[in-house]
């Protein structure tokens, strides 16, 4: 938060070097005292360095008003950003809860599908073992009475033979 705080006074303090390109100074003063420079102190250089120091505070004052300015913009971004950044990970929580739910719901519905499926082929194997022991009784049956009706018949071609 603080890189993002500084990056935007570093772009404030460019904004206004654009804004104030060509600023003018007066030409700068050698260390060498001439006597006749103090001769006259409202001279060329002493009007000049007035203005330039009005300019200089002009200046100042303004660039402190953009820079408050530029630092209140800046909070009020970061601050928005942050609500922004909430509120789509509020969204994102969300979202992923009821994709967790959804989730689960169809896992239930497939162990359930699952269970179902288990139950129905058990009782078809219980339906299909108990018509088999049917048939199987059945058969039984009828080879019971086959088996009794041939033994009638040899008894009866035994007693027919022997009689005879």
């Amino acid at each position: 938060m603080a890189g993002v705080a500084s990056s935007i006074v570093k772009m404030e303090f460019l904004n206004l070097s654009k804004a104030y390109p060509h600023l003018t100074f007066q030409p700068k003063v050698s260390s060498v005292s001439f006597p006749s420079v103090s001769k006259y102190p409202k001279g060329r250089i002493g009007a000049g360095a007035g203005d330039v120091g009005q300019q200089f505070d002009e200046l100042a004052q303004k660039t402190g008003e953009n820079i408050k300015i530029g630092v209140e913009e800046a909070q009020n971004k970061v601050k928005n950003m942050n609500e922004k950044i909430e509120a789509e990970a509020d969204g994102m929580v969300k979202a992923a809860k009821e994709n967790a739910s959804n989730i689960a719901d169809k896992a239930k519905e497939g162990a359930d599908q699952v269970g179902s499926s288990a139950q129905s082929s058990q009782e078809k194997a219980g339906e299909q073992a108990s018509s088999l022991k049917d048939k199987t009784v059945d058969a039984a049956e009828k080879a019971v009475e086959a088996a009794k009706d041939n033994t009638e018949k040899i008894k009866e071609a035994v007693i027919e033979k022997l009689e005879s």
